[in-house]
């Protein structure tokens, strides 16, 4: 079984109920008649509840967590009634927390799967997590229907994780010997000699909103940034942080692909050291006036 989604489970958070259940006469216990069982499917349907009705973007919000979006290709999660509407799945033995797993059919081509890491009455996303999965057998490589999407993404996708890297200091070349009181060290990097070079090459692929939120008040503004200029000379701040490993997403497996507003969504499939994973990921694009950008991470 290919690996699972990151889990946004919270920490500290064992006692917050669901927004949509009625407390109004006192804290939601669990009726010591429900199995299990009934627990899981109780679950399952406020899930499915959740994606039917528009609510999260609401439980994104109240959980703090990343839910994954439903697919382009599909408006509504079919219903379930009974644990024996959706197919038991065996997971990886390292998910040894996980009490259930099953999944569902929606449209013609995706597989929903349900898992649950302890039955409760208290709302699905606080012990459970949800993937939306495809054969990729099924996907049409490089779909010319696709063609501008891809040619929007992909060159946002070649260095938008070397780039961010790079601002804080990770695998960036510097000469030790030249290292001052503060511990800055010569940039040797000629890629990017100047911090105007690299801003200007973070802000080819990612929105300058996002940057000026998320990276440039510690790679180039406080006290210690990690980058400093004397007398038209780059210094950093040598990193002991260390690159990770994380999904390669693939523009030719591009599954669906849509504008809203300002925004591209595109729907594709990525891989995880090197294996094609059969999970539906969601990338935004931002329009601006450069072009598209991303507006936030991989």
């Amino acid at each position: 079984m290919a690996c699972l989604l990151p889990l946004f489970l919270l920490t500290g958070c064992t006692n917050r109920h669901d927004p949509a259940e009625d407390t109004s006469n006192g804290p939601v216990t669990t009726p010591d008649e429900l199995t299990d069982a009934e627990k899981e499917l109780l679950m399952i349907q406020g899930c499915i509840e959740d994606y039917n009705t528009g609510r999260i973007a609401e439980r994104e919000e109240y959980y703090q967590m990343v839910i994954p979006p439903m697919p382009l290709e599909l408006e509504q999660l079919p219903e379930v009634n009974s644990l024996n509407d959706l197919k038991t799945e065996t997971i990886d033995s390292a998910q040894s927390n996980i009490t259930y797993a099953g999944s569902i059919r929606a449209g013609e081509r995706y597989d929903v799967l349900f898992i649950i890491y302890k039955p409760t009455v208290n709302g699905f996303w606080l012990h459970g997590n949800i993937e939306f999965r495809v054969n990729p057998d099924d996907i049409t490589v490089n779909d010319p229907q696709f063609a501008d999407s891809r040619a929007a993404l992909a060159p946002l996708l070649n260095g938008a994780d070397d780039i961010l890297n790079r601002l804080y200091g990770i695998d960036v070349a510097f000469d030790e010997t030249t290292e001052d009181e503060n511990g800055y060290c010569l940039c040797t990097d000629s890629a990017y000699p100047t911090i105007d070079s690299l801003k200007a090459a973070a802000e080819r692929i990612y929105t300058k909103e996002f940057l000026e939120t998320a990276y440039y008040p510690s790679a180039f503004e406080g006290e210690f940034p990690v980058y400093k200029e004397e007398d038209g000379r780059l210094y950093m701040l040598p990193s002991e942080l260390v690159r990770r490993e994380g999904l390669t997403y693939h523009p030719e497996y591009m599954i669906a692909a849509a504008e809203e507003g300002d925004e591209l969504r595109i729907d594709l499939l990525a891989s995880e050291y090197g294996e094609l994973q059969p999970v539906v990921y969601r990338l935004i694009l931002q329009k601006t006036e450069d072009g598209y950008r991303l507006p936030a991470a991989l």
